[in-house]
């Protein structure tokens, strides 16, 4: 089986659950390399001074981090430790240069102090997965099982179907797209209409449904998953 074929699986599990599922499929690599991460490579030369050249984590991937140590080793986590023990020392070492400098060239100095010589690894890794996903997402698509699976799913949300239907090659892939995305997108609108409906005292005792998630569903439709700005967007 093929490095693909593995990957269209993947995507074809991710649409089972709820949500875009590229985003979906990039959390859940967030969280394997973050778990890989905090368990084998904390103390790794090479990583260290990646993350140093970084500036560590973006402020997004330094929440995630946080998050991901609190579900697998408990809250606090040694290995954020050793991590964030070494990038301040470095931060401490910038600090120290700048003191030392004479104030007529200072401002050299703290132009520096801020500037990243490499992105942060996980986006960087984020978008790779981004990449990827799509990429085998395309090739799939006139597979009937791979459709049938994707026609079943949440959909995607705003800014991966837009990527995926500039990759698309074809008009006949990007209409096989939008035929179910417009089907998602009309019965997303239609739940709304009736959330907002059955907010009216009139119509409280009917029966509650689906609707009541619509709002929550909608924003991540148009947004897509927290943080997924730092996979390209």
């Amino acid at each position: 089986m093929s490095e693909k074929d593995i990957i269209s699986i993947k995507i074809e599990d991710a649409f089972k659950k709820e949500g875009c599922s590229i985003c979906t499929l990039i959390k859940e690599g967030e969280y394997r390399y973050f778990d890989s991460l905090l368990y084998e490579f904390v103390n790794d030369q090479y990583v260290r001074e990646g993350l140093r050249r970084s500036k560590g984590f973006c402020n997004y991937h330094a929440w995630r981090l946080l998050e991901v140590s609190n579900q697998i080793i408990g809250e606090g986590g040694a290995g954020i430790g050793i991590i964030y023990r070494d990038l301040l020392d470095s931060f401490k070492s910038d600090l120290e240069r700048l003191r030392k400098t004479v104030p007529v060239m200072r401002g050299r100095a703290l132009k520096a102090l801020g500037e990243k010589e490499e992105l942060c690894p996980a986006c960087e890794l984020s978008r790779e997965f981004e990449k990827g996903y799509l990429s085998t997402f395309v090739e799939h698509l006139e597979e009937d099982k791979f459709r049938t699976a994707y026609q079943r799913s949440d959909g995607l949300c705003r800014p991966h179907l837009t990527k995926l239907l500039r990759l698309a090659k074809s008009d006949f892939l990007r209409d096989i797209i939008l035929d179910v995305e417009l089907e998602k997108l009309r019965l997303l609108s239609f739940e709304l209409g009736e959330f907002d409906r059955r907010r009216d005292y009139r119509y409280a005792n009917e029966p509650k449904g689906k609707e009541q998630t619509s709002w929550a569903r909608a924003l991540k439709k148009h947004a897509g998953a927290k943080g997924m700005e730092n996979a390209g967007r």
